[in-house]
């Protein structure tokens, strides 16, 4: 016979094996790369996405959470682009702002060239 003990033991490692295993996979995000280019060094809300050759697609779960407002993303990633750095422009408002915890996203990620430099930007998978 196994004892209560035991029982109870092999539960909690068992509980914190799925714990483990099912963090940051609450929430997929499908990320088109519709800019054009090859990006380098991607960084998007203090996660590193690294390479993302253009015309891609790929898959991130390794967040837990994040921001929306209009129902993209609200950071914008920063990049390479043929060498040149990705200006951040960062939101002059953060009203209707949403966190979401789990789902599965599709956004593209473009390219705007403006006076200031380049600048990513997200708009809903089309």
């Amino acid at each position: 016979m196994v004892s209560t003990c035991f029982k109870i033991c092999l539960l909690a490692i068992c509980s914190c094996v799925f714990s483990f295993d099912a963090h940051g996979q609450k929430i997929k995000i499908h990320i088109y790369n519709k800019t054009g280019y090859d990006l380098d060094s991607v960084v998007w809300d203090g996660n590193y996405l690294g390479h993302i050759q253009k015309d891609s697609a790929f898959v991130f779960t390794g967040i837990d959470e994040f921001i929306t407002q209009s129902m993209v993303p609200f950071v914008v990633p920063s990049a390479l682009v043929n060498g040149r750095n990705t200006v951040l422009q960062k939101a002059k408002c953060s009203t209707k702002t949403k966190v979401v915890k789990s789902g599965v996203f599709y956004f593209d990620l473009l390219l705007w060239e403006g006076e200031r430099g380049l600048r990513l930007y997200w708009q809903g998978h089309r």
